[in-house]
């Protein structure tokens, strides 16, 4: 394009830049423009191209404008990188606003502790109050502390891998309400192998925990229950045949407690021959009417080879096809009533 009118080599562009040019011409000002869209015809197609870009103007000997000079610069990379960047950055604003995490990074060379105002709102902070790593660890509950710096101590060494995860309690230090966090983060090393960065996020778990709290108690109050009666659980996974068996329940067939490898084999093949295809019956109704079942046989330990009569009620359960995914249920022994009532 060189010798070529201005017109003509930009024809895609001159509505653009003659303007730009006119007034420099006319004003004698020079003009500046930086990451500037101008689409231009190349590589056989109209291109998004960024530019940063100077007009000045150039005298003639007699000091009238004679021309413009122009330095130009295209952009594009530099322009795509930092928006992809604020994409980026706003997709983990999101992610971070839409799961209520707090974000912290700690500089270990400085002893700097930054927090987001989620952060500093759970510590108790004024949004533009500086925090360091003391303040971070004395909003956590005494008993924590200890084992917290402990572990931030040791994540801190090239030796550990540097990864970081711990539960702990905090306590606002302004309204005094407790909350029980999941600390997640990293621990960056320089080519020395010392850390020079450690960022990551606190989750706000208080809620499950309660609720697996809670559970747990539940939990206890059944076992305890069941213990109490000599009642045995169990549930089977229809699809991998495994069974998971209360103690009670391992003892009452002759298992070793401590065994975690039953399968629904080890259950019916202790079942009486005799027996056996009237249990089958009762669980199959059970599954086609989606009702309980409640039956009464025989089986002969694993362990010493006695007869015990078993009383078992169960049911299935489904999933959201409709299709049977565990039987669940309670055995009891009832042994000494049969032989009481057969004499």
């Amino acid at each position: 394009i060189l010798g070529m009118k201005g017109e003509e080599a930009w024809a895609e562009i001159w509505h653009i830049i003659h303007p730009l040019i006119n007034e420099v011409l006319i004003t004698g000002e020079a003009y500046w423009s930086e990451d500037r869209l101008i689409p231009i015809y190349r590589n056989g197609k109209i291109e998004d191209v960024y530019w940063t870009f100077s007009y000045s103007c150039v005298n003639d000997e007699t000091g009238k404008a004679a021309g413009v000079f122009v330095t130009c610069n295209e952009t594009t990379g530099k322009v795509l990188l930092a928006k992809q960047l604020e994409e980026t950055n706003d997709q983990l604003k999101f992610a971070v606003d839409a799961a209520d995490l707090s974000t912290w990074d700690y500089d270990p060379r400085t002893n700097k502790f930054t927090g987001n105002n989620r952060l500093k709102e759970w510590f108790g902070l004024d949004p533009k109050s500086e925090i360091d790593l003391s303040t971070a660890i004395e909003v956590m509950v005494p008993e924590d502390r200890a084992r917290v710096t402990k572990a931030i101590k040791k994540v801190l060494d090239y030796s550990s891998g540097g990864n970081y995860d711990i539960e702990y309690s905090i306590v606002n230090a302004a309204t005094g309400e407790k909350r029980i966090v999941w600390a997640k983060g990293k621990v960056w090393f320089g080519d020395d192998k010392a850390a020079y960065r450690f960022n990551g996020t606190l989750m706000d778990i208080t809620q499950r925990v309660k609720k697996e709290e809670a559970l747990k108690k539940i939990a206890d109050h059944l076992k305890l229950s069941t213990d109490s009666a000599n009642v045995g659980t169990w549930s089977l996974d229809l699809a991998s045949e495994h069974l998971d068996w209360s103690a009670l329940h391992k003892k009452m067939w002759g298992y070793d407690e401590q065994r975690n490898d039953l399968t629904y084999a080890d259950w019916h093949t202790l079942i009486l021959p005799d027996d056996k295809a009237k249990a089958f019956q009762k669980v199959e109704e059970s599954k086609i009417n989606s009702t309980f079942y409640d039956v009464e046989y025989r089986i002969k330990k694993a362990d010493d080879n006695s007869i015990h009569w078993i009383r078992s009620t169960g049911k299935y359960y489904y999933n959201k096809k409709g299709e049977p995914e565990t039987l669940t249920g309670i055995s009891i022994d009832i042994t000494e009533r049969k032989e009481t009532e057969e004499t």
